[in-house]
């Protein structure tokens, strides 16, 4: 399997294992470590493209994992919720919440038109084209940052809105369906009914539950406009048309972001004073950010790539440092 990323991150891979058949797994380990170090715009195809996968397996090969190959998006959500349940405290905070991820394209399957909440302001909505994703989040507050609650993404459901039988004006004047993979009338459900599917399935997994006090809703935790998943992992560049992929690749962004964030409290925080910017105009920061965080992992895959060859001498060291210095800024 390619040696994309530090070592340490290895454990986190392969408690998935079990997921997958064997090519799947090799797909997924390459996949998921070619994405964190990704920069610009992550599409599957430039995924491949910097990360040179080519060497390891055919393209066509990540196309299918997504595809077509036999591996359940809810088993990997249930493997996160073990690697998480130690950073949890005794009573169990969730929540669900939808978000949007914008698509252009008359071939996008399951996109619609959907309100975006964090553009419209009460006397003028704003609408947007794309896959509208109802996410059930785990609120986990780490030992490296305290007074910080992280909303870890564990499931995810994409909305399909209800078929509609009409025709609308397309090019040419000619009549015909505007969106592709709108749900039938047995496969519709609203957003409150994917979220209570999602809820009763983690209930399951965690077994005997207590009640704690209401969370705020949806308008109050959506004040930070900024989203960590889209603003750094790309979650709204994959452009699939075909079903299974749709459903598939865009999630699997959100689990990538949790093994970052747990790999980060199992190991990388050690790392952090190594990686951090030294921003003398910038000083009252007190938290750690996601930014940080990717900033590290990249840092110490970059250092361990360098650096741990046997053969290198002092004075390639010496030289190659500042590089080192370069590359945390750009990370």
């Amino acid at each position: 399997m390619p040696d994309l990323l530090v070592r340490s991150f290895a454990p986190l891979l392969l408690a998935f294992q079990s997921c997958f058949t064997q090519p799947s797994f090799h797909s997924f380990w390459a996949l998921t470590c070619a994405r964190i170090p990704c920069s610009g715009r992550r599409s599957l195809t430039r995924i491949i493209q910097s990360a040179q996968l080519t060497e390891f397996k055919h393209y066509c090969s990540f196309h299918r994992f997504f595809s077509q190959a036999r591996w359940k998006l809810d088993d990997l959500g249930h493997r996160v919720f073990q690697l998480l349940l130690p950073f949890c405290a005794e009573v169990l905070v969730g929540a669900v919440d939808d978000t949007l991820a914008r698509k252009s394209g008359r071939h996008i399957w399951g996109a619609g038109i959907h309100h975006h909440p964090l553009r419209s302001t009460q006397s003028r909505p704003f609408f947007a084209s794309g896959h509208n994703w109802v996410v059930f989040s785990l609120h986990v507050s780490f030992a490296f940052a305290p007074q910080k609650t992280w909303a870890l993404p564990i499931l995810v459901r994409l909305y399909r809105k209800r078929k509609n039988s009409k025709l609308a004006p397309g090019r040419g004047g000619k009549l015909e369906r505007k969106q592709i993979g709108q749900a039938t009338d047995q496969q519709y459900r609203t957003r409150p009914q994917l979220a209570v599917e999602m809820i009763q399935l983690v209930a399951g997994w965690a077994g005997q539950r207590k009640k704690s006090q209401r969370l705020p809703n949806p308008e109050q935790m959506a004040q930070d406009r900024r989203r960590d998943v889209k603003q750094f992992l790309g979650f709204e560049d994959p452009q699939n048309r075909v079903p299974q992929a749709t459903q598939r690749t865009a999630p699997l962004i959100f689990y990538i972001y949790d093994l970052a964030i747990l790999w980060y409290a199992q190991s990388g925080h050690r790392l952090a004073r190594q990686s951090t910017l030294q921003r003398l105009w910038y000083q009252r920061k007190t938290t750690v950010s996601f930014e940080d965080i990717l900033r590290t992992l990249r840092q110490a895959t970059w250092h361990e790539k360098i650096f741990s060859a046997p053969r290198l001498d002092a004075h390639t060291r010496k030289i190659l440092q500042p590089l080192m210095e370069w590359a945390k800024a750009a990370a």
